[in-house]
């Protein structure tokens, strides 16, 4: 029975020993994760600001809808006084037109916040970049 069973040859990997990287090459490494965690803060903060833009907008507008709903019994209080009435329908007016400048001064908070995060998010991501390509480069000198 025994001859019906060929052994195979054993082999031996002659690259499996562990390769030291040079000081060079743990740096570019180094610099590469702490572009990545650069990028990972760049974007958890540009969720954050917006998410803050949204709440301030939200804050306002409840506020500005309060000051709206006060003033709208005010002019149903004063039905009847036809001097108190315009008074009262031009401050209404000019409620409504405060909603309208408080989400215009939103839209350009948001899109400013936008565009430096943007900008910001942008420049992590080239030294990122330029990082990856210098551990490229490290390793094919040999480094």
């Amino acid at each position: 029975m025994s001859s019906f069973i060929e052994y195979l040859e054993s082999r031996t990997l002659l690259s499996a020993a562990p390769h030291k990287a040079s000081a060079t090459i743990i740096q570019d490494e180094a610099t590469i994760l702490q572009a990545r965690n650069q990028i990972k803060t760049d974007q958890l903060a540009i969720r954050t600001t917006l998410a803050q833009d949204r709440a301030t907008l939200a804050q306002q507008l409840a506020t500005q809808k309060g000051v709206i709903k006060v003033d709208s019994d005010k002019l149903h209080a004063d039905r009847g006084y036809a001097a108190l009435v315009v008074v009262d329908q031009a401050q209404l007016q000019a409620d409504r037109l405060q909603i309208v400048s408080i989400r215009a001064a939103n839209k350009t908070t948001v899109a400013t916040d936008k565009a430096n995060s943007k900008a910001t998010l942008t420049a992590h991501k080239a030294d990122l970049k330029a990082a990856i390509i210098k551990l490229a480069d490290d390793r094919r000198a040999g480094l």
